[in-house]
């Protein structure tokens, strides 16, 4: 697994105040067109009359929330309409109203498809446009390329949510910042998982080969820094170590102290800190205290067996017949 992170693509910018607009001339020529019966001609959408009438209301109502400022009102009604029919205006207004509400990643995400073809073909202006809206967006948001190869009929699950993915096809994923875990398989494959933290406007570049068993990172940390520290097996180095290797248990420890080693398990994706501790020692001291002890213990049982007076055997409950040692 290689991931590659590149700095941002363009500089950061002032907030862009976005007018309400949509790819056609104008939305009073849009809701014509709509009204004229173009929902008709919607890519891979089967003709339902029920579904055309019900999206054809919910983008008046989105249109005229967004022309009276509702943006919120107007961005659930486009959504609403856009789930019961992929309509290219619509998409665009959506994606407009996102931005305003200033959820980027889900207008980037948005612009992309409509770039993508997915809501049928632009003209060279309409598509001039959606790239500048889109390109207005990369500084607020973060993007990961992935690319899957080594299996067949690859799955990818980007924070929970499966998204369609093409062997050796990579495809850029429009993110919030922050913290994301992606986790790619295929049938009879052991899933692999990565653990990223995103910046705005970062570009992260990730390659999977799922024919390779998934790989996670161990870091060991000595408690002193002239200490040697090992992963056995695997690598031994003084202060710390740290390294990148196939998902398992693995022991871990002070090289001079091999007995106090320790397992650990390292899952996909995920990185791993273990910190020794040198391991309890008795000092010679507390040895001669327990000696000490012992033999004091005995001197004073004898001397108990020899109080008990006059030299014969003598029952005890526990050790049977003992033979008190006195004075010859």
């Amino acid at each position: 697994m290689e991931v590659r992170a590149e700095g941002p693509e363009c500089s950061a910018v002032a907030p862009v105040q976005y007018a309400l607009a949509v790819l056609l001339s104008s939305r009073a020529l849009a809701n014509a067109l709509v009204l004229a019966g173009l929902l008709a001609t919607a890519p891979g959408r089967a003709q339902d009359a029920d579904a055309e009438r019900r999206a054809r209301g919910a983008f008046e109502e989105g249109t005229a929330a967004l022309a009276r400022g509702d943006i919120a009102a107007g961005a659930d009604a486009l959504r609403r309409s856009l789930d019961l029919y992929p309509y290219l205006p619509t998409a665009y207004n959506l994606a407009v109203a996102l931005a305003q509400l200033e959820r980027p990643a889900e207008a980037a995400t948005l612009l992309d498809a409509i770039l993508g073809g997915r809501y049928g073909g632009l003209s060279d202006a309409q598509r001039s446009e959606a790239r500048a809206l889109l390109q207005d967006l990369v500084p607020q948001v973060a993007r990961v390329r992935v690319t899957l190869r080594g299996a067949d009929a690859p799955w990818l699950r980007v924070d929970d949510a499966l998204r369609p993915m093409e062997v050796g096809a990579p495809r850029v994923f429009h993110l919030p910042p922050g913290r994301h875990v992606l986790a790619a398989g295929a049938e009879n494959v052991r899933a692999h998982r990565l653990a990223l933290r995103l910046a705005p406007g970062a570009l992260e570049e990730v390659r999977i080969d799922l024919s390779r068993p998934p790989r996670g990172t161990l870091r060991v940390v000595a408690p002193e820094p002239s200490l040697e520290v090992e992963i056995v097996g695997v690598a031994a180095a003084r202060g710390a170590l740290e390294r990148t290797v196939p998902v398992g248990v693995y022991e871990v420890g002070l090289v001079e102290e091999p007995e106090a080693r320790r397992s650990v398990s390292v899952e996909a994706g995920l990185a791993r800190t273990v910190r020794l501790e040198r391991a309890a020692r008795r000092w010679p001291w507390a040895v001669a205290l327990a000696s000490v002890v012992v033999v004091g213990a005995a001197v004073g049982l004898g001397v108990g067996l020899a109080r008990r007076g006059g030299g014969g055997p003598e029952n005890d409950p526990v050790f049977g017949t003992i033979e008190a040692l006195g004075p010859r």
